[in-house]
């Protein structure tokens, strides 16, 4: 391994496998590097804060044997501010450690081999110059949180390898606003954690969620908003986290939820104003605040089978038509506030304990009967204020 200085001469080299702990920490008189093909491992903080480091970096590493794995350690690179070139890496290196590449300013392509099988927690937040695509490893696969946050110069697809092991971490790809291709999830993901694709404002088409997906945490798609391509959960989805796709506004056509999700927190599908139509599964038993409020476009009659909680506001200002309640217990303040398409029959069953103030105020095309349960023992304040009711009661 060869360190040269401003001049190109060789400032430092070694002969070793393993690159020293801090080795060049914050050396201003690095200006190039070589690794060396038999090096396995480029320990922690080897040249942090190396501000001169030039050119292309370009890493030719021996693979080793578990547990002993090729590996760039702990902020090797962090804060290298001075790269002007690519990061090359040869098929051999297996890890690349927590911020190894954190803040670098390395360009170009962001491809790397299938020998690699873990990226750690923070290894390339923040390397905002890459401008062109990624290829992730077609191999068994961990990333870990914030992986790639702030990489907003990446463009074209994103796509998540099938080998991507439990699932995509918590802001693994947030604020990556410069992918305007699709989104492909692989079929091993299990979970989507929290951010995990925050303000990917730029990404298009459909999007599908993976078979063997169990649950998609809050704030997970928050503000795609150039998502324009249906919407499809898969069939063994359990729940849908707060603010999950709030602000997707150009998610479009008809939403199902599938029968095994059993819970839409607060803001879910906040402001996605292109949904035109909801389809509720048998397994949804809790609606929380606010989920659909400002979807300008959902029309149509809502059968809300067995869902016993709809928390406030959380139809406010939509345009759906008739409504129907089997199993309803709780509907809160404002739950159907102002929507002036709901017509027909209202027929709250006898589950129905509690309906808050204003559930339904506003709601001025209400043109049929009003059935009330026996389980409702008051009627709240403006529940039905500024409706038409024509029929009995």
């Amino acid at each position: 391994t060869y360190v040269f200085d401003e001049n190109g001469d060789v400032y430092d080299s070694t002969g070793v496998s393993i690159l020293p702990y801090e080795w060049h920490r914050e050396d201003d008189d690095v200006y190039g590097l070589q690794v060396g093909d038999f090096v396995k491992k480029i320990d922690g903080r080897s040249f942090f804060g190396c501000t001169n480091l030039r050119g292309d970096l370009y890493i030719n590493m021996d693979s080793g044997v578990a547990p002993d794995f090729s590996i760039i350690e702990y902020a090797a690179f962090k804060n290298c501010s001075g790269f002007d070139g690519s990061l090359i890496i040869e098929d051999g290196l297996q890890k690349i450690g927590y911020g190894a590449f954190k803040e670098s300013t390395l360009k170009g392509n962001l491809i790397f081999p299938d020998s690699i099988i873990e990226f750690q927690g923070e290894a390339f937040d923040g390397c905002s110059n890459f401008k062109g695509i990624l290829k992730l490893p077609d191999s068994e696969l961990t990333i870990n949180k914030f992986a790639f946050r702030g990489c907003n110069g990446l463009k074209g697809d994103l796509t998540i390898p099938d080998g991507l092991s439990g699932g995509v971490r918590e802001g693994t790809f947030k604020d990556c606003s410069g992918f305007d291709g699709n989104l492909y999830l692989g079929t091993g993901i299990e979970i989507l954690e929290k951010n995990a694709f925050f303000n990917c404002s730029n990404l298009k088409g459909n999007l599908t969620m993976p078979p063997n997906l169990t649950g998609i945490r809050g704030s997970v798609f928050y503000n795609c908003n150039e998502l324009d391509g249906v919407l499809t959960l898969n069939s063994g989805l359990k729940y849908i986290g707060t603010s999950a796709f709030a602000q997707c506004h150009q998610i479009s056509n008809g939403l199902v939820i599938t029968d095994s999700v059993n819970g839409i927190d607060d803001y879910a599908f906040n402001s996605c104003r292109n949904i035109q139509s909801l389809t509720i599964g048998t397994g949804l038993n809790y609606i929380g605040t606010r989920a659909f409020e400002g979807c300008d476009s959902l029309a149509g009659d809502i059968d809300f089978k067995n869902v016993t909680a709809i928390r406030t506001r959380a139809f406010n200002e939509t345009n759906i038509g008739g409504v129907s309640f089997d199993e309803i217990i709780y509907i809160d303040s404002g739950a159907f506030k102002d929507c002036v398409a709901i017509n027909g029959d209202i027929i709250l069953p006898d589950s129905l304990i509690d309906l808050a103030p204003e559930s339904f105020m506003g709601c001025s095309n209400l043109d049929g009967d009003l059935v009330i349960g026996d389980g409702l023992t008051q009627l709240r304040h403006s529940v039905f204020k500024d409706t038409s009711f024509n029929g009995g009661l």
